[in-house]
């Protein structure tokens, strides 16, 4: 029987000194069916000349956006017009991959299970100002309904990491994949909802390297950016309600506990840079927006959260220092 063909697709912008680790990485893979696919986003450095350098690999093919594209574009547009394989890994410029078995040992598991949607596995963050590397170890099921992972999610089924998700693309039913631009979790809350339409595989191995450096897409976003990435949390369960896939108290428990957490994380972001003004903003448009979170706050353990997280917001760093 021949192997299916799996695809690493590495999306890259003016990453010409990080670029070359992960697609030494993806092209060490040792799987025979493998295609590497880097979309340069019209790069103004020296991308096009380090991917030259791979151009004499058969696996391997480059291709140049005419226009630079917000990211989860340039992701939708390559896996539309570039890419043809069912199953595909994204790599992001700045990442690599650990173990050259895992496309392999994923792609297994993949034939055994016919009705797996997504493939995932352990991964190390490298924090490279420091050198440090913290490994993410986690005890998960090969292979488990995808209504598990979502229910469980943040709990026993912790996040989807980007650079190790191999995902079946036919599977995005009632949806696109990265078709929500404006919505930073994007891949996150793709992950979720393709979770609920089959089966989740997990690899038990360090599949990746996430590494955490200056100058990452997620550093410095302005509260804006979270506000609007509460979607990512909010449309996965409105997907899961029309399914109707869990009983409605159990998916309304679900959305407080995760709407929730990330709201107050990015509250308590905020409360730490002692941004009133974008806090009281976030507080009044999340209310005006969702208009349902409203009812959370007759739980005293928000109110008093949302209440404590301010008064620290409004103190001065002086005063602060004083109380210690």
């Amino acid at each position: 029987m021949s192997l299916p063909l799996i695809e690493i697709i590495i999306p890259t912008l003016n990453r010409a000194a990080m670029l070359p680790a992960a697609i030494k990485s993806a092209l060490a893979q040792d799987y025979p069916a493998l295609k590497v696919i880097v979309s340069d986003n019209a790069s103004g450095d020296s991308t096009p000349a380090v991917c030259r350098a791979f151009s004499d690999d058969p696996r391997f093919v480059y291709v140049r956006q005419e226009r630079t594209l917000p990211m989860y574009d340039h992701w939708r547009g390559v896996l539309e017009k570039n890419a043809s394989a069912e199953w595909t890994l994204l790599l992001s410029d700045d990442d690599f991959l650990g173990d050259p078995a895992y496309i392999s040992k994923a792609a297994a598991l993949i034939s055994g299970n016919p009705g797996l949607v997504l493939v995932h596995a352990d991964f190390d963050t490298l924090y490279e100002e420091t050198g440090e590397l913290t490994p993410t170890r986690r005890e998960l099921p090969a292979l488990a309904e995808g209504s598990w992972y979502f229910i469980n999610y943040r709990e026993k089924a912790s996040v989807f990491r980007l650079m190790t998700v191999l995902f079946k693309r036919s599977a995005a039913t009632g949806f696109s994949m990265f078709s929500s631009p404006g919505i930073f979790g994007c891949d996150t809350m793709d992950f979720l909802r393709l979770s609920l339409n089959g089966k989740v595989g997990f690899v038990k191995t360090t599949a990746a390297v996430y590494r955490m450096h200056a100058g990452r897409e997620s550093e410095g976003n302005p509260w804006q950016t979270y506000f609007e990435n509460l979607d990512h949390i909010y449309l996965p369960y409105l997907y899961a309600r029309d399914r109707g896939i869990f009983r409605p108290e159990e998916l309304k428990r679900w959305l407080r506990r995760v709407f929730t957490g990330y709201f107050l994380g990015i509250l308590e972001g905020l409360s730490n840079e002692r941004d009133a003004s974008g806090f009281l903003c976030l507080l009044y448009m999340t209310l005006k927006k969702y208009r349902w979170f409203a009812g959370y706050f007759f739980m005293p353990g928000l109110t008093l959260r949302v209440a404590f997280l301010l008064l620290k917001c409004l103190a001065t760093p002086a005063r602060k220092k004083a109380n210690k």
